[in-house]
């Protein structure tokens, strides 16, 4: 993977996040008029990130991990890293801001029920939306992503390292434990996979249709995601809801909609001559880059806590977006002492797995 691919991954991956957070601050972090406006763009962070994940996750076994004990500890280091402060931090920010605004959290688990920290440990062993379970950790919803990502690695991991019999010992076991509400949607991530491996051919497309096909895809994705394509699209959602049931994986049928003009975004961005950024931007992208499996799994309850507070007057929207943006420092700042210091949770987890030290979590 060429360095300027990686930038023009670094700005996807970026934007991808920013989508997620900016989705929910128009839902939660705002009451004035166009409240909830932008709901569409949150799902396509979501599907965005899963494609990416492919991607990125198939570049990484065949680059940088040689025995699926080597890539699982560098998969638990990079969520662990994140999901267990972000558990803390909501818990803690969930208790703060029902004691001012209990009725924002009406319709979010309590941090004092019982059942609600019985249910903790299935969080960190990413069991929580397995078959029969669809747990939210209180008001963290965005969490529900990475108990699939989780699974998605496991399912690969066994495909690519097991051989023979044991492979698919180990595959439907990894399918079984998923459940199928998580394995509907993983067709979106092996289609990051299918791009990387594509990427030869890719390659090999005159550059000036690959871009303007790229180009496309993003016009097509925001007449879809603007209000009144989304709105116009809404009975696919509704029979997506009518035959899945009201889960994180009813909206397959509008995920799948998109993703070819997701997959057209990829391959311009996966093509070598697509035009990349100025090392100074590329620079300061992928520094931002970096913060974004913090931003997307901290945002909310900060959202939440900050309008609790009643800092700032949700019915403004200059008002709301100064808040988001506080939110999103907060969360580039979290970063700093938690998904940039992944080489801890690596050295543990390589340790518990019974390997020797390994520099950097992929």
């Amino acid at each position: 993977m060429t360095p300027e691919v990686s930038d023009r991954l670094h700005a996807y991956r970026l934007c991808a996040a920013l989508l997620v957070l900016m989705t929910h601050a128009a839902q939660l972090g705002y009451t004035g008029p166009g409240h909830g406006a932008l709901e569409g763009f949150g799902r396509l962070g979501v599907i965005a990130f899963f494609v990416l994940s492919g991607v990125v996750i198939a570049y990484v076994v065949e680059s940088r991990h040689d025995c699926f004990r080597d890539y699982l500890a560098a998969r638990l280091a990079r969520l662990h890293s994140v999901l267990l402060p972000a558990m803390l931090l909501t818990f803690c920010a969930d208790l703060a801001g029902r004691a001012w605004m209990p009725e924002l959290y009406a319709t979010f688990p309590s941090p004092t029920d019982a059942r609600t920290l019985a249910s903790a440990p299935l969080f960190p062993a990413f069991l929580y939306q397995g078959p029969g379970l669809a747990l939210r950790w209180l008001s963290n919803s965005p969490l529900w992503s990475i108990a699939y990502e989780y699974w998605y690695y496991m399912l690969f991991g066994a495909w690519v390292y097991a051989r023979g019999q044991r492979r698919w010992v180990l595959l439907l076991a990894a399918a079984a434990i998923a459940g199928t509400k998580i394995l509907l949607l993983f067709p979106l991530w092996l289609a990051g996979v299918w791009l990387y491996r594509a990427r030869g051919r890719i390659a090999d497309l005159p550059s000036r249709p690959v871009a303007l096909a790229g180009i496309a895809g993003i016009l097509v994705l925001l007449l879809l995601c603007l209000p009144q394509g989304y709105a116009m699209l809404g009975w696919l959602r509704e029979w997506g809801r009518e035959q899945i049931g009201q889960n994180f994986s009813a909206h397959l049928p509008w995920d799948l909609f998109l993703l070819l003009p997701v997959g057209l975004v990829m391959a311009a961005i996966l093509h070598p001559a697509t035009p990349s950024f100025g090392p100074r931007l590329a620079a300061a992208i992928a520094w931002l880059a970096d913060a974004t499996f913090s931003i997307y799994c901290y945002h909310l309850p900060l959202l939440l806590l900050l309008r609790a507070s009643g800092f700032y007057d949700s019915r403004s929207a200059w008002q709301s977006t100064l808040a988001a943006l506080a939110v999103l420092a907060a969360c580039v700042a979290l970063s700093l002492l938690t998904e940039r210091r992944k080489q801890p949770w690596l050295r543990a987890w390589r340790r518990l797995l019974g390997l020797g030290p390994r520099p950097k979590v992929a």
